[in-house]
Formats: structure tokens, sequence, C-alpha cells
């Protein structure tokens, strides 16, 4: 009864999802389509209300009336290339050419896993490999666009996994969560597949050129407020946390970083000239970031004996570190492998779980830098004295996450 229950408040959520008017056409007003409808029709998926709702709830904090009807993507973008409608989602970056329609920053992630049969069990790995993909679907777009020879498509991701269950293709190429589901709704043993991760794949919204011509505000606005209105907050899991650990040990381990690092840091911190005003230094080393200059303090800092040892580091993370920065038990920066957004750290997460609540690490959420188009995971440590064991900085590494996660796996 319980899960019938369900049933019938999703199909609830499905029609309701077919059309939604504003009362009246205000100047405000925005036409949207999405083909999220067939997807959770087909899955039962709540992650797909979830996204819904940021949308509407971004629409509704910059006061924007709107109208989103349900169509397949093909139709979304013949509709937006006509401007018919003022845009859809939520979809991958570069689905469409920017001549055609502009796009947001990521309104979610997705964790995409490459699935097969378990060793041994897959016949069809004899002949040459097929990946399957959903019709039209995001990974099925990518997987053209990266050039795999042999794609094997299906009208919903149901279909997927029983054509892989059924051997009838060697992988399948899904967001991982929504495999899962589709393999307990289709009552396939779960057992029978591995899955190696592949990538996270940023969701975003496609509006019309003429759209944004006509409201050249309007992107901004939306991007601005897509945090405070995201219902999924993608984290790494403890395999991927431990991974990027194992990473950062390995690193400091080599050749006795761990001791140099300290020994640098020591100097650093004896050596430094004080800042006259840190706050003040903090507002305009933000300022020259916005605008593309750079400050006095902040060469100096990227010049120092502890910025060319953290270079050093990032070389030997073979592209899997994409910046590291230390700062002082204060907050404030003492070395960086390139310039970071602020000088003052003190006000951000990593810092109070450590110096305030006393943890042992900070591992951050996987955050979206839309100027390199990566994601990427920050993991906070402290550094101690060799000699006293107190704590005399913290350093933080980010990993580019895709490089540092992606296994090794050849098709």
């Amino acid at each position: 009864m319980k899960f019938l229950a369900i049933i019938a408040t999703l199909q609830t959520l499905v029609t309701s999802l077919v059309f939604w008017p504003s009362v009246s056409i205000a100047e405000n007003y925005i036409k949207l389509r999405t083909d999220l409808e067939s997807e959770l029709s087909q899955s039962l998926d709540s992650t797909n209300i979830r996204h819904l709702k940021t949308v509407q709830c971004i629409l509704k904090h910059i006061n924007w009336e709107y109208e989103i009807r349900s169509s397949p993507v093909k139709r979304n973008r013949i509709l937006t290339r006509k401007n018919e409608i003022d845009g859809f989602f939520l979809h991958s970056p570069r689905l469409m050419p920017d001549t055609i329609a502009k796009t947001s920053q990521p309104i979610a992630i997705e964790r995409w896993f490459m699935f097969q049969r378990k060793s041994g069990d897959n016949s069809s790995a004899a002949g040459d490999p097929s990946v399957s993909a959903v019709l039209g679907s995001n990974e099925h777009h990518w997987l053209e666009q990266h050039n795999y020879k042999k794609i094997i498509t299906a009208p919903n991701l149901s279909s997927v996994v029983k054509m892989l269950h059924r051997e009838r293709v060697t992988y399948a190429l899904a967001d991982q969560k929504r495999f899962w589901r589709n393999v307990f709704l289709t009552e396939t043993p779960a057992g029978k597949f591995s899955a190696y991760f592949v990538r996270y794949a940023p969701l975003v919204m496609y509006f019309s050129n003429e759209f944004i011509e006509k409201n050249p505000d309007f992107l901004n606005h939306f991007n601005s407020n897509i945090d405070s209105c995201t219902q999924d907050r993608l984290k790494p899991t403890k395999e991927e946390a431990q991974h990027l650990l194992n990473i950062q040990e390995g690193i400091l381990r080599k050749d006795g970083n761990q001791i140099n690092l300290a020994t640098i840091i020591k100097a650093q911190l004896e050596d430094r000239t004080p800042v006259a005003n840190q706050k003040e230094e903090d507002k305009r080393w933000t300022v020259a970031q916005q605008q593309k200059t750079r400050t006095k303090l902040m060469e100096q800092i990227e010049d120092n004996a502890l910025s060319d040892f953290l270079r050093r580091l990032t070389r030997l993370g073979n592209s899997k570190i994409s910046e590291i920065f230390v700062m002082d038990t204060d907050g404030y920066l003492l070395g960086m492998n390139r310039a970071t957004s602020d000088y003052w750290q003190g006000d951000e997460a990593p810092y109070r779980s450590i110096m305030e609540n006393r943890q042992r690490q900070h591992i951050s959420e996987i955050d979206f830098d839309a100027s390199t188009q990566k994601f990427q995971i920050q993991i906070t440590i402290p550094i101690k004295d060799p000699e006293t064991q107190r704590i005399i900085a913290l350093m933080t590494t980010g990993f580019d996450a895709d490089i540092a996660l992606t296994s090794a796996f050849d098709f």
C-alpha cells in the first residue's frame, strides 16, 4: 500500500509537469520546456522532481513568472532554435552552439559510471565492444562527441538495464543513482554488474540568444540564485574521499615532502613581512581577482619559497591536482601554487572545521568551475610542527575530480 501511495503521488507530479501557467502574462515572463516528464514516468525518479523545484525556486527568487511544458529534448532544441520558446532544461553543456543559446551555470551534477556484466559473465565481450545509453540523453550525446564506434540506444534506462543483463551490449553508460534505481524497478539481479567511474556531468539550462538579448541581466540574476535554491548537494563518496586522501598522503610521504613542507612553513612564518591591514588587503585581493589584475601582496606570496614548493607538489600529482594553498592559523594565505579568490580563508568551512571544531580534515562538496568547465574537490588538513605536534598551518589541496577519480578503463 505504501508503494502504491508513492506511485500515486509521483503520477500527480508528472501530470502537473505537463503545464505550469502563470496567473497572468507579466512583463517578466518566460516559456520553458523540459523532457523530465518521460524519465519521471518511467523510473519514478524523485531526483527529477528536485531538479524541477530548483528551477522553480530560482525563477521565483528573481521574480519571473513562467510556463513550463514537457516535450522531448529534440523538439525542445528545435523550438529554442526557432525562438518559439525561451529555453529548456536540464542537459549537458555544449548540447547547442553558443550562437543559438546560452547556458546557465550548473543546476545539478550527475555521477556517471560505465556498467558491465561482471568478469566472466559477458559473452558479448568477444566481439566489438558496444556501449548502450538512452536515446537522446546526455550520455548518448557525450558518447557521440567522444567518437565511440558502437553505440546502442534504447528508449529508456530500464531497457538499457535489461539489454546489459541479457548480454546484448558490453557496457552501459548512465548516472549511478538512476541506473541502480532502474535495476531495482526491473527486478534485475544487482550482483551481476560491476561499475567504473567515468565523470561528473554538469546539468545546465539553455536560454535562446533572442531571449538573452531582450533580457541582458537575466542570466547573471539567474546564476546568482542557483546556490540558494539547489536541492541536491553532491558530495564525494567515502571511497572517493579516501582515494583522494591516499593521493595527498602519497605525495606528502614522497622524498620527505611532509617534513620539508613543515620546515618551509616555519621559515615563512618567521620571515614574512607583517601586513599592516589584513582585512583591507583581503578586499583589494578580491577586487584584483575579479578585475584579473595583481596586488603587490599577491605577487609576493606567489614568488616565495613556499609557493615554489607547492608548485612542485602540484607537478607530482600528474594533473590530478588543480590547486594547493597554505594558510596560517588565522586563515591568511602563506603560499599558493596559483592565486586564490581570497587572501583570508578564515571565514570558510575548511578553516572552521579544523581550527574551531577540531576535525582531522575537511572534505568539500563537489564544486563546478564554470571558467574551466571542471569539477573540483578540496581536501584540507592541518600541518603540524614535527617536534611539538602543534598545528602551524592548514593546507588545502584541490583535486580535478574527473582526472583524479577516473578509473583506467579502455573500450
